[in-house]
Formats: structure tokens, sequence, C-alpha cells
């Protein structure tokens, strides 16, 4: 019960401090502040997916849950210094030309490419070192006992189904998404 009710808060205080960030950051209400919201609902999710199977909850040296907020913390004393307007406002090249190769403009706003940046390193780290402590438990009894093909695809399908559903709703509706469906947005990735 205690793991329920601590869990449920911390899922909640993931939602909306990290909807803070967008606003603090003035994304808009598109897709980098539906990514903003899953930089730690994300990585806290498939996380609780692990202590499940695995039996522990060995958290990796970054973590969405615990490190985002230390993160924002830090942007928000930024924030307080330089202000949160300007600076977080202007252009900068995006590397590669990664934006070109999907018919993107070569810039984005520095807020922009901040989310996408912190969005990807950090779901991608959260994803490999699952991969590998699920590689590394899989003789394990805790393991064998709780794993089935059935089971793990519905669990790791379920918000990588939300993810893809709201990330592409997010790149086709633009910057309204958050204006008109507010609701739809905060509880799917709120636990």
């Amino acid at each position: 019960m205690g793991m329920l009710f601590d869990h449920g808060l911390d899922a909640a205080t993931a939602i909306v401090m990290n909807a803070v960030l967008a606003r603090m950051l003035q994304v808009g209400g598109g897709l980098p502040a539906i990514l903003a919201i899953q930089i730690s609902t994300v990585p806290f999710y498939f996380l609780t997916m692990e202590e499940y199977y695995i039996g522990m909850l060995n958290l990796p040296m970054f973590s969405g849950p615990d490190d985002a907020s230390i993160a924002i913390s830090f942007v928000c004393f930024f924030c307080a210094y330089m202000g949160s307007g300007e600076w977080w406002q202007e252009p900068v090249e995006v590397p590669f030309g990664i934006n070109e190769y999907f018919g993107q403009p070569s810039t984005l706003k520095r807020s922009s490419f901040a989310i996408y940046f912190t969005y990807v390193v950090e779901v991608s780290a959260i994803l490999g070192g699952s991969i590998i402590k699920y590689w590394k438990a899989r003789n394990e009894s805790h393991f064998k006992q709780r794993f089935t093909v059935n089971s793990f695809i519905l669990h790791g399908g379920y918000m990588t189904f939300n993810i893809l559903v709201y990330d592409i709703y997010g790149l086709l509706c633009g910057s309204d998404i958050l204006h008109t469906h507010t609701r739809s947005v905060v509880f799917c990735f709120a636990g």
C-alpha cells in the first residue's frame, strides 16, 4: 500500500513538475510541451515496469524521476538569473541537419532544442539500460516467474502506444493540443 501511494504521488509530481518546465521555457502547447511532460513520466513508467519484472529498482546513473527534478531546479535558478524570455527563444542551429532530413527548418528555439535533446538522451538511456537489465535477469527465478511474452508486450506496448499517439497528435495539431485537450494529455502520462 505504501509503495502504491508513494509511486502515485511521484507520478503526480512528475507531471506537474514537467508542465511547469514547459511553461517556464515557453515551449508552447505542441510537441515540445508534450515531450517536456514525458521527460520524467516515460522513464518513471519503464523503471516501474523494470521493478515488476526484475524484482528490484536499481536506478541508473541518470534517471527521469530523480534527476529531472534536480535539472529542473537548476533551470529554475538559471531562469531566475537570466529570465525565461529572450534567451530561451533565440534560434539555434540543429546539428547534423536532422531537422532538414524530416523537412523541418534548420533552426529551433533554444527551449525546444533543449527539450528534444533531453528527451532523446534520457529515454534512450532508460530503455537501453532496461534492456540490459532484462537480459542479465533472464535466468533469475523472479524474472522467470513474472515474465511472459504477452504480459511484457502489453506492459511495454501500453506506454509506447501512448507515446506514439500523443507525439503524432502533437505533430499533426501543432501548438494547440495542450490548450484544446489538456486533460487528455495530463491524465495519459500522470499514471
